[in-house]
């Protein structure tokens, strides 16, 4: 991730694997945020204020649930240690927004909260890349959805245009080629933005063009972590 954001692209990155790559368990809210925000600072002294009045609004903001900001996040909910993640990313006020299985393992209520958080983003006209495999929650999420199937993308689709099983059958391989959106015949010429008028569709298919030109190792929905690297 940070080879884009050194192309001048502002991203958040939520993983899959919260304590393992987003966040330090045994680090408490305050650190976790200055893990973010250390190279940003000037000098060679770490200034923890900014931080702990970060910390403190991300906490009332996103209503986690924590003794103090000093305790270490592993003792949190998973519910709040996602919120802890997901506040520290968008507080950096993002263009993009990548999320891989943001709700994996939580709870119904915590889960709604993190679906909310992703659309107060969306109406800000942040992109975001949500990695999912619950067609559901991807078809009442999502903008247009890219299909994978064995590491190769076979379709783009408009959620409003298609059905579950239309879906189905570009995950088996059945089908390949875009439904709904920019009319072009293949997601190559959808990555040319034509017919997209929307701030947010152009940066979605920005973002793709740059995984293109950097050849990522995975282009796997369950490697998206890998895919970065």
């Amino acid at each position: 991730p940070r080879d884009i954001i050194r192309l001048g692209i502002r991203m958040g990155f939520i993983p899959e694997d919260r304590l393992g790559m987003g966040l330090v368990g045994s680090m408490d809210i305050v650190h976790n945020l200055i893990l973010k925000d250390y190279q940003n600072q000037p000098g060679i002294v770490l200034r923890r204020g900014p931080c702990i009045k970060k910390a403190n609004k991300i906490v009332k903001d996103l209503d986690i649930q924590t003794p103090d900001i000093y305790t270490p996040v592993k003792k949190l909910s998973g519910g709040n240690v996602q919120k802890v993640l997901l506040g520290r990313e968008i507080d950096s006020a993002p263009k993009v927004l990548i999320t891989a299985y943001a709700v994996r393992g939580l709870d119904i209520g915590a889960s709604y909260k993190i679906y909310d958080l992703l659309n107060e983003q969306k109406e800000k006209g942040v992109g975001v890349l949500f990695v999912g495999e619950d067609l559901d929650v991807l078809m009442d999420l999502c903008d247009r959805i890219i299909v994978l199937c064995h590491g190769e993308i076979t379709g783009i689709v408009d959620p409003d245009e298609v059905t579950k099983e239309d879906i189905e059958q570009f995950i088996n391989g059945e089908v390949d080629g875009i439904i709904g959106g920019p009319p072009c015949q293949s997601w190559s010429e959808a990555g040319s933005l034509k017919g997209i008028k929307d701030a947010r569709g152009q940066l979605f298919f920005d973002y793709i063009r740059i995984l293109k030109e950097f050849k990522p190792k995975f282009f796997l929905a369950e490697n998206v972590s890998g895919m970065l690297a």
